[in-house]
C-alpha cells in the first residue's frame, strides 16, 4: 500500500529500534541482507548502526531514481542464476548479482546510479582503522588547507555533504600529485589502512554515468559548512571507546574553514540571558511533549523523556548558535521554526495531493547525462560507463550471463522500458 499521508518519516534510530525488538533480534539472530531501495543508504555511520541486526546491507551512496530497483528484473536473474548452478545462492551472491541488474539496468538509460552491498561484520574493523585517520589528521600540520583540497576532488553526494569514503582517502595519498600539498607519513598511512579495510568490507560496489564515477560502495558525512545537531548521536562518530570522534573532529574543521565576517568590526551581538534560554528551552520541551501525547502507545514517562531530551537538545542548539556570533531575536526564531509548531506537523498534509513530481519526466533516455554535466560542481571525466569495485562481479560467467538452462522455464523479454521519472 502506498504512504500517501504520513506525518512522519523511519529514521536509523527508529529501524534500529524496530530490528531490535523484531524476532530475529529476540533469538539472537541476524538477518541475511538489508535491502535499502532508498537515496544515501549506503553510508558508514547507517552500515554501524546495523552490524548487529544484519549480515549484508544492499544500499546506493547517491540517489537513485524514483523507479527505484528494478524488482521483476532482479529476481527473475536470482531464480535463474540459482537454476544455473543448482542450489540455492548464498546471502553474497544473491548481493552481487542484485548490484549488478541494478547498474546495469539503469547504465542503459545513461543515468548516473551507484549500490553496493556491504559485508557489516567488517565495520568494527573499519571503524577502528579511520579513528586511527582522525587522529592522525588532528596531529597534521595546517590539516585545514590540505583536507580541504583532498575533500574538494574527492567524489561527494546530497549537496557535497557526503563523500566517498574509499575516493577521500584516495585524495589524501595523492593530493601533493595535483598541488602542491602533501599530508604526512602518518596520515597516508592510516589512509591506506582505510582503503585496504575497505576492499574486505565492500562486498561489491558497481556505479554507471557521470555523476557517480568515482564510487566504491561507502560513504561517509562531510558536511562544508554546518553539522548536523543529530550527527553526534550517531555511534560512528561519538567521541568514545567505540567512536571514531569525528563528530567533533569536523565541527572543529568547519570552524577554522569558515570565512570570517565581512562586517568589520561587526556590531555588538544581543545574547539571550540563562533565565530566557531556560524558558526557551522549556517552551520547545513542552511543544514537543503536547505533540507526542497524540501517540496514545506512548506512556507518560515516554512523554517526559520526550520532553527532557528536547530541551536537552534545544540548549545544544542555543549553544552552537551563540558560539556562531547569532543575534537573540534569530536564536529564537530558529528555535521555533525546528521545534515549536502547532503540534509537530501541523494538519496540513506534509506533502499535498499535487504530485510531488510532475508528469513531465525527470529522466530521458540523452539529456539527463548532459544535464548531469551542466550543473555539476566537481570536473569530473565526461563518461558514462559502468565501474566495478573491488572487483569485476566475480560470478558473471556462472551466475549472471547467458542464457538459463531449457528447463528453467524462463524466457528472455524484451528491455524493459524507460523508469518513468520522478
Amino acid at each position: 500500500m502506498r504512504d500517501e499521508n504520513a506525518d512522519d518519516f523511519l529514521s536509523i534510530y527508529e529501524f534500529k529500534e524496530a530490528l531490535e525488538n523484531s524476532e530475529y533480534a529476540k533469538n539472537g539472530e541476524k538477518l541475511d541482507i538489508i535491502g535499502m531501495d532508498a537515496c544515501y543508504m549506503s553510508m558508514a555511520e547507517v552500515c554501524y548502526e546495523l552490524i548487529d541486526h544484519a549480515d549484508i546491507l544492499i544500499g546506493a551512496e547517491g540517489l537513485e531514481p524514483e523507479f527505484g530497483w528494478p524488482y521483476s528484473k532482479i529476481f527473475r536473474r536470482l531464480y535463474e542464476a540459482a537454476n544455473q548452478v543448482n542450489r540455492p545462492l548464498n546471502p553474497e551472491e544473491a548481493a552481487t548479482v542484485l548490484v549488478k541488474e541494478y547498474v546495469e539496468f539503469y547504465q542503459a538509460y545513461n543515468l548516473s546510479v551507484d549500490l553496493a552491498a556491504i559485508e557489516l561484520s567488517e565495520m568494527t574493523y573499519l571503524e577502528q582503522d579511520f579513528k586511527s585517520l582522525v587522529t592522525a589528521l588532528k596531529g597534521q600540520p595546517d590539516k585545514e588547507t590540505k583536507l580541504t583540497s583532498a575533500h574538494w576532488r574527492a567524489q561527494t553526494y546530497k549537496s557535497h555533504q557526503y563523500v566517498d569514503l574509499k575516493d577521500l582517502c584516495d585524495q589524501i595519498i595523492d593530493v601533493d600529485q595535483v598541488v602542491d600539498i602533501d599530508f604526512n607519513d602518518a596520515v597516508r598511512a592510516a589512509a591506506t589502512n582505510v582503503v585496504s579495510r575497505l576492499v574486505t568490507v565492500v562486498i561489491q560496489s558497481g556505479c554507471s554515468g557521470f555523476a557517480y564515477q568515482w564510487s566504491h560502495g561507502l560513504s561517509l558525512y562531510f558536511p562544508w559548512a554546518l553539522v548536523s545537531p543529530d550527527y553526534e548521536n550517531m555511534e560512528f562518530a561519538k567521541s568514545t571507546v567505540t567512536g571514531t570522534g569525528w563528530d567533533d573532529f569536523i565541527k572543529d574543521l568547519v570552524d577554522d574553514t569558515r570565512r570570517g565576517d565581512r562586517r568589520q568590526p561587526p556590531p555588538p551581538i544581543p545574547t539571550l540571558t540563562i533565565q530566557e534560554k531556560n524558558a526557551l528551552a522549556k517552551k520547545c520541551g513542552k511543544a514537543s511533549a503536547d505533540w507526542a501525547k497524540r501517540d496514545p502507545s506512548l506512556k507518560p514517562g515516554g512523554i517526559n523523556g520526550i520532553k527532557a531530551a528536547v530541551e536537552a537538545r534545544a540548549h545544544r542548539s542555543i549553544q552552537r548558535f551563540e558560539k556562531d556570533g547569532v543575534a537573540a531575536d534569530e536564536i529564537v526564531q530558529e528555535l521555533r521554526s525546528e521545534f515549536i509548531k502547532v503540534g509537530r506537523y501541523s494538519g496540513r498534509r506534509r506533502y499535498s495531493g499535487r504530485r510531488r513530481y510532475s508528469g513531465r519526466r525527470r529522466y530521458t533516455s540523452v539529456d539527463h547525462y548532459l544535464a548531469d554535466r551542466a550543473m555539476a560542481i566537481k570536473n569530473f571525466a565526461p563518461v558514462v560507463a559502468v565501474h566495478w569495485w573491488p572487483n569485476p562481479p566475480p560470478i558473471l560467467s556462472a551466475l549472471v550471463s547467458g542464457s538459463p538452462p531449457a528447463d528453467a522455464g524462463i524466457t528472455s523479454q524484451p528491455p524493459p522500458p524507460p523508469p518513468p521519472g520522478p
